[in-house]
C-alpha cells in the first residue's frame, strides 16, 4: 500500500471509530514505510513538492494521534517515541519537543525532560535566533522546581 495508503487509512479510521489501538497499529506500519521525503533526490516540480509536503504532514499528524493515544494509556515511552519521530522529520516543530517533555515529566524522567528542552532551545536559536515558547519555559520551570534530575 505504501506510506500514503497507511497514512490515509489512519485519517479515515480515527474519526469514525475513535479507537486508539487502530491508530497505534497504523502508526507502526507507517513508521516502517516512511523513508523520508517523497522523491527527495529529484528535481522539484509543483506536483511532487506538493505531494511530498502532504505526505509528510499526514504522517506527522498520524504520529501525533498515536502519541496522544499512548499518553492516554500512560505509555510514556511510546508517546515519546512518536514525538521523537516528528522531531526527526521536522526539528523545528516545538510542539513535538513540548509533548516529549511532558511525557518525560509524567514518567519521572526530569533529566531527560531538560535534555529535550535544551535540544529544542538549541534548534530554535540556530534556526530563528529565538527561544522556546512560554509553554516550554513553564515546563522547564516545573522540572527545575521538582528537581530529581
Amino acid at each position: 500500500k505504501g506510506i500514503s495508503g497507511a497514512v490515509s487509512d489512519g485519517r479515515k479510521v480515527e474519526p469514525v471509530t475513535h479507537t486508539g489501538p487502530v491508530i497505534a497499529d497504523l502508526y507502526e506500519k507507517a513508521v516502517n514505510l516512511y523513508k523520508g521525503d517523497f522523491l527527495s533526490g529529484q528535481q522539484d516540480s509543483t506536483w511532487s513538492a506538493s505531494l511530498r509536503e502532504n505526505i509528510k504532514d499526514e504522517f506527522i499528524l498520524l504520529c501525533y494521534k498515536a502519541g496522544e493515544f499512548y499518553e492516554s494509556i500512560k505509555e510514556w515511552d511510546k508517546g515519546i517515541e512518536c514525538y521523537k519521530t516528528v522531531s526527526g522529520i521536522d526539528n523545528l516543530r516545538e510542539d513535538s519537543y513540548r509533548r516529549m517533555m511532558s511525557c518525560n515529566i509524567k514518567a519521572g524522567l526530569n533529566g531527560e525532560a531538560l535534555a529535550v528542552y535544551n535540544r529544542c532551545n538549541n534548534m530554535l536559536h540556530l534556526a530563528h535566533s529565538a527561544g522556546p515558547s512560554r509553554e516550554m519555559e513553564a515546563l522547564r520551570h516545573r522540572v527545575m522546581e521538582n528537581g530529581n534530575f
